[in-house]
């Protein structure tokens, strides 16, 4: 009986795997087909970066629009940062956003207090 990459250790005879990836570890199946073509790696967004965004300077950015819609902004002793505006509710965010909604819910959340009043 023929057994398909026997040199790899697969215990799938050809027949049943029928030349597919089947019965291979992780790692042979990303690295391709059995004759060792690696397939083609996924495109990269346009602009020269990886696609990350700067978590600081956009954080910075929130911070200084905060300021200029009249907030004050303040740093808590448990890392995080304390957006307060006379007549309005108190907003608190993470000093260190782990990803962009991070900063896209800081950004709801003052919105969203100044169109409403504190209690």
């Amino acid at each position: 009986m023929n057994v398909a990459g026997s040199a790899r250790g697969s215990a799938f005879p050809a027949t049943q795997t029928g030349g597919s990836l089947a019965g291979r570890s992780r790692l042979q199946r990303r690295q391709g087909c059995r004759s060792g073509h690696r397939r083609a790696k996924p495109l990269r967004p346009c602009g020269g970066t990886s696609g990350k965004v700067d978590m600081a300077s956009e954080l910075q950015h929130l911070i200084d629009e905060a300021e200029q819609e009249g907030w004050t902004v303040s740093k808590t002793n448990g890392n995080h940062l304390r957006f307060t505006r006379p007549g309005r509710r108190t907003v608190f965010g993470s000093a260190t956003p782990g990803d962009h909604r991070a900063i896209a819910n800081i950004r709801g959340k003052l919105r969203r207090a100044k169109n409403e009043r504190a209690t």
